[in-house]
Protein backbone atom coordinates (compact mmCIF):
# COMPACT_ATOMS: atom_id res chain seq x y z
CA UNK A 1 0.00 0.00 0.00
CA UNK A 2 1.32 3.40 -0.91
CA UNK A 3 0.86 6.42 1.31
CA UNK A 4 0.70 10.00 0.11
CA UNK A 5 1.90 12.99 2.05
CA UNK A 6 -0.81 15.61 1.79
CA UNK A 7 -1.55 19.03 3.17
CA UNK A 8 -3.80 19.22 6.26
CA UNK A 9 -7.45 18.92 5.25
CA UNK A 10 -6.77 16.90 2.12
CA UNK A 11 -7.16 13.61 3.96
CA UNK A 12 -10.94 14.08 4.05
CA UNK A 13 -10.98 14.60 0.30
CA UNK A 14 -8.90 11.46 -0.27
CA UNK A 15 -11.19 9.40 1.95
CA UNK A 16 -14.23 10.62 0.02
CA UNK A 17 -12.87 9.64 -3.42
CA UNK A 18 -15.15 6.84 -4.58
CA UNK A 19 -15.23 7.68 -8.29
CA UNK A 20 -12.52 5.31 -9.46
CA UNK A 21 -13.36 1.69 -10.39
CA UNK A 22 -12.85 -0.60 -7.41
CA UNK A 23 -13.26 2.41 -5.14
CA UNK A 24 -14.25 2.42 -1.51
CA UNK A 25 -17.87 1.94 -0.41
CA UNK A 26 -19.11 3.01 3.05
CA UNK A 27 -19.91 0.32 5.61
CA UNK A 28 -23.66 0.60 6.15
CA UNK A 29 -23.83 -0.84 9.68
CA UNK A 30 -20.71 0.32 11.49
CA UNK A 31 -22.07 -1.19 14.75
CA UNK A 32 -22.06 -4.70 13.25
CA UNK A 33 -20.22 -6.96 15.74
CA UNK A 34 -18.06 -8.34 12.90
CA UNK A 35 -16.82 -4.84 11.99
CA UNK A 36 -16.24 -3.95 15.64
CA UNK A 37 -14.27 -7.18 16.19
CA UNK A 38 -12.14 -6.40 13.13
CA UNK A 39 -11.33 -3.00 14.66
CA UNK A 40 -10.41 -4.68 17.96
CA UNK A 41 -8.14 -7.08 16.01
CA UNK A 42 -6.38 -4.13 14.29
CA UNK A 43 -5.68 -2.43 17.63
CA UNK A 44 -4.37 -5.65 19.20
CA UNK A 45 -2.10 -6.38 16.23
CA UNK A 46 -0.67 -2.85 16.28
CA UNK A 47 -0.25 -2.83 20.08
CA UNK A 48 2.12 -5.83 19.86
CA UNK A 49 4.61 -3.53 18.09
CA UNK A 50 4.49 -0.67 20.63
CA UNK A 51 7.09 0.03 23.32
CA UNK A 52 6.22 2.25 26.29
CA UNK A 53 2.59 2.72 25.29
CA UNK A 54 -0.54 0.65 24.95
CA UNK A 55 -3.78 1.14 23.09
CA UNK A 56 -7.18 0.02 24.32
CA UNK A 57 -9.89 -0.44 21.71
CA UNK A 58 -13.02 1.67 22.25
CA UNK A 59 -14.95 1.34 18.97
CA UNK A 60 -14.94 1.61 15.19
CA UNK A 61 -16.48 4.99 14.35
CA UNK A 62 -16.57 4.75 10.54
CA UNK A 63 -15.34 2.59 7.73
CA UNK A 64 -15.24 1.66 4.09
CA UNK A 65 -14.69 -1.53 2.10
CA UNK A 66 -13.55 -2.45 -1.37
CA UNK A 67 -13.13 -5.76 -3.17
CA UNK A 68 -9.60 -6.96 -3.80
CA UNK A 69 -8.31 -9.91 -5.81
CA UNK A 70 -7.25 -11.64 -2.58
CA UNK A 71 -10.41 -10.82 -0.60
CA UNK A 72 -11.96 -7.66 0.79
CA UNK A 73 -10.12 -4.67 2.20
CA UNK A 74 -11.52 -2.65 5.10
CA UNK A 75 -10.44 0.89 5.98
CA UNK A 76 -11.63 1.62 9.52
CA UNK A 77 -11.42 4.71 11.71
CA UNK A 78 -10.85 3.31 15.20
CA UNK A 79 -11.22 5.20 18.48
CA UNK A 80 -8.71 4.12 21.14
CA UNK A 81 -7.55 5.06 24.61
CA UNK A 82 -3.79 5.55 24.45
CA UNK A 83 -1.94 4.90 27.69
CA UNK A 84 1.63 6.12 28.05
CA UNK A 85 3.86 5.53 31.07
CA UNK A 86 6.22 8.46 31.57
CA UNK A 87 9.26 8.99 33.73
CA UNK A 88 8.97 9.46 36.70
CA UNK A 89 6.34 6.69 36.65
CA UNK A 90 3.08 8.35 35.75
CA UNK A 91 0.18 7.16 33.60
CA UNK A 92 -1.15 9.44 30.87
CA UNK A 93 -4.35 8.49 29.02
CA UNK A 94 -5.77 10.22 25.95
CA UNK A 95 -8.40 9.41 23.35
CA UNK A 96 -7.07 9.15 19.79
CA UNK A 97 -8.26 8.05 16.36
CA UNK A 98 -6.38 5.77 13.98
CA UNK A 99 -6.96 4.67 10.40
CA UNK A 100 -6.60 0.88 10.16
CA UNK A 101 -6.49 -1.03 6.89
CA UNK A 102 -7.33 -4.73 7.21
CA UNK A 103 -7.39 -7.35 4.47
CA UNK A 104 -10.00 -10.08 4.91
CA UNK A 105 -9.17 -13.36 3.16
CA UNK A 106 -12.37 -15.44 2.88
CA UNK A 107 -10.54 -18.58 1.69
CA UNK A 108 -8.69 -19.16 4.96
CA UNK A 109 -10.97 -16.93 7.06
CA UNK A 110 -8.13 -14.68 8.15
CA UNK A 111 -7.47 -10.98 8.67
CA UNK A 112 -4.19 -9.20 7.99
CA UNK A 113 -3.38 -5.73 9.30
CA UNK A 114 -1.89 -3.77 6.40
CA UNK A 115 -1.67 -0.29 7.92
CA UNK A 116 -2.38 1.49 11.22
CA UNK A 117 -1.73 5.23 11.21
CA UNK A 118 -2.88 8.15 13.37
CA UNK A 119 -5.69 10.29 11.96
CA UNK A 120 -4.88 13.98 11.62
Amino acid sequence: MEFEIVAPGQNDALLQNRCEPGGWEPIENIRDPYVQEMGRFAVMEHTHKLVGASLRFIRVVSGETRPMSEGKEYRLVVEVAEQIITSPPMLSVSIKFYLATVLENPLDRSWKLKAFVPCN
